[in-house]
């Protein structure tokens, strides 16, 4: 039901945006298409800040959280497809290579960042100092991000696996503490 929630949530919003932007606004579509694909996000800050203010607990504060966390990940994937599809637009070729490719560089980014999570849950045991352990997740982190930079695709989703991958494994909230 979360990734259903959040799919439709996203992308309705991303649909309507778009048609606004083009039929309302009389915007170009690809101008129409990012904007859209910028409407699929949404502020995590203040849905945290709200549950925290309230101590909100319960299914309906667990599901929201998944949702929020998924939205950043299926804002950053509909923006690559965005951006690839309106550069096709601006640009008049229409190749398949822009609008895979990107998708292609972000799902190899997403295998890196399960890939570094595993490899921190080996990494950081129990005997680790604090200071070790912050050490190695910020390399770890540094090294995930240079490798999605150079290919020109989104860091921020490939760490965000990692992270989750990491306290899947592990459920060492410390690390986040610290």
């Amino acid at each position: 039901s979360v990734i259903v929630i959040t799919i439709f949530e996203a992308v309705i919003a991303g649909i309507l945006v778009c048609l606004a932007m083009h039929y309302l606004a009389g915007q170009e579509w690809g101008i129409s298409i990012i904007l859209g694909a910028i409407a699929t996000a949404t502020a995590p800050a203040s849905t945290m800040m709200t549950i925290k203010q309230y101590g909100a607990d319960g299914n309906f504060v667990s599901t929201l959280l998944q949702v929020v966390a998924l939205d950043d990940a299926v804002c950053l994937l509909v923006f690559s497809f965005a951006v690839a599809f309106a550069t096709m637009l601006f640009t008049g070729q229409i190749s398949i290579t822009y609008v895979v490719m990107p998708l292609v560089w972000n799902v190899i980014a997403c295998i890196a960042g399960v890939c570094f999570g595993c490899l921190l849950s080996k990494l950081i045991t129990p005997k680790r100092t604090n200071e070790n352990r912050l050490i190695l997740t910020f390399s770890l982190l540094l090294a995930l991000a240079g490798l999605c930079s150079i290919v020109d695709c989104s860091p921020l989703l490939a760490c965000m696996i990692m992270s989750a991958v990491y306290i899947n494994r592990t459920g060492d909230d410390c690390l986040y503490k610290i």
